[in-house]
């Protein structure tokens, strides 16, 4: 879910991502957190590949932080990003980094110490200043690949 200290109006929300999980783009700003199983319809989530999110608020907002929801399953190979780097805009053209997170940082070794239940990694990017911009982006990094025995 991504947050703004204003109210959102009516938000155009490109993922320029080819997703092998597609709840649609509009789940990413309802205001609900996804479950735990990542089957249930109410996760995107891509393979082998980072995803872009870009949110367009159709007018300028002030964000002093965002707020995402990933899903883990290590024994169904759904693993959270190892970073997300958020950025804003005014034009949707020439962004500038607001600010990042870090979520993991070695795939196989989630893997080897698994549990056998999924769950819901919440993370949330405080700015260290807060930003403005029309545009909102996402750059969610694939965490990588691990062997299973």
């Amino acid at each position: 879910m991504l947050t703004s200290k204003e109210e959102v109006l009516p938000p155009t929300i490109t993922i320029d991502t080819k997703l092998k999980y597609s709840a649609g783009a509009g789940i990413l700003l309802d205001g609900n957190y996804g479950s735990n199983a990542w089957t249930d319809g109410c996760w995107n989530g891509s393979e082998g590949t980072d995803m872009q999110i870009v949110v367009d608020y159709k007018e300028r907002k002030t964000f002093d932080g965002v707020t995402l929801g990933f899903n883990r399953n290590m024994n169904s190979g759904v693993c959270p990003p190892s970073s997300v780097t958020y950025y804003v805009s005014d034009d949707g053209v020439t962004y500038t980094e607001a600010g990042s997170i870090t979520i993991t940082t070695d795939v196989q070794s989630e893997y080897d110490n698994r549990g056998t239940t999924g769950e819901v990694v919440r993370t949330t990017a405080v700015f260290d200043k807060a930003v403005s911009g029309q545009y909102l982006k996402a750059v969610v990094k694939n965490p990588g690949t691990y062997q299973r025995p």
